[in-house]
């Protein structure tokens, strides 16, 4: 077999570094968004078993309405959004 040059083991050492960069990311981002889910949930268990259940539907209402708002501020959408006020 052929052996590697010392610049040959550097490009893939380096490459290698970059994918495990790239994997560390994306396994962060994936955290992120199962710790929302999580919240989330654990928000609406806490609402129904309190017997709060009404509260739901006006959360998801408030949040429909923010999500409309910073959509209509900060994207191309904003004079669609803008007309539904």
């Amino acid at each position: 077999s052929m052996v590697d040059s010392p610049q040959t083991r550097s490009a893939k050492a380096s490459r290698h570094r970059e994918a495990q960069r790239e994997i560390m990311a994306e396994m962060r981002v994936i955290r992120y968004i199962d710790a929302s889910r999580r919240t989330a949930g654990e928000f609406a268990v806490f609402l129904w078993r309190r017997k709060l259940w009404w509260v739901i539907p006006l959360a998801t209402v408030l949040l429909a309405f923010g999500v409309a708002i910073v959509a209509g501020g900060s994207t191309d959408t904003g004079p669609f959004v803008y007309t539904l006020f």
